[in-house]
């Protein structure tokens, strides 16, 4: 059965890295796009704002026209959660927390993805679409 992708929120940083979040009719999947660590080694703040802005285009480009079960397989480091694993949702200005009933690979008990002010509205309305009853949002 074919799963339909509800949105997606590019560039979103979980544990340091960028990934593109895929919200679907069942589950979050996280769509590795790349790090900026080594860019502040490198360069400091200008190497990271550079690499910063890279990776943002980047991830743009890179979810399009893929089905769920293909971005899970494309990178090591792509993950999902399942709808049913979420207790709780809190989103806040510039960060959405999810609590977990268990632990799960990759993840933790808990995630918190940061994203930048622009994409607020958008996060809101998807997170509002897929888990309504679970989500508390505090401005």
């Amino acid at each position: 059965m074919e799963e339909n992708i509800v949105g997606t929120i590019h560039a979103v940083e979980f544990k340091s890295l960028r990934y593109n979040i895929i919200f679907t009719e069942k589950r979050l999947i996280g769509d590795y796009v790349g790090g900026t660590g080594g860019a502040f080694l490198l360069g400091g703040v200008a190497g990271m704002a550079l690499a910063d802005r890279h990776l943002k285009k980047k991830a743009e480009g890179i979810t399009k026209s893929k089905i769920p079960e293909e971005i899970l397989t494309s990178h090591k480091k792509n993950f999902s959660i399942d709808y049913l694993s979420i207790e709780e949702v809190i989103l806040k200005k510039k960060m959405l927390i999810l609590k977990l009933n268990q632990k799960i690979k990759k993840i933790g008990k808990k995630a918190g993805f940061l994203f930048s002010k622009k994409q607020l509205e958008d996060v809101e309305s998807i997170v509002m679409k897929v888990l309504p009853n679970i989500t508390t949002i505090k401005h």
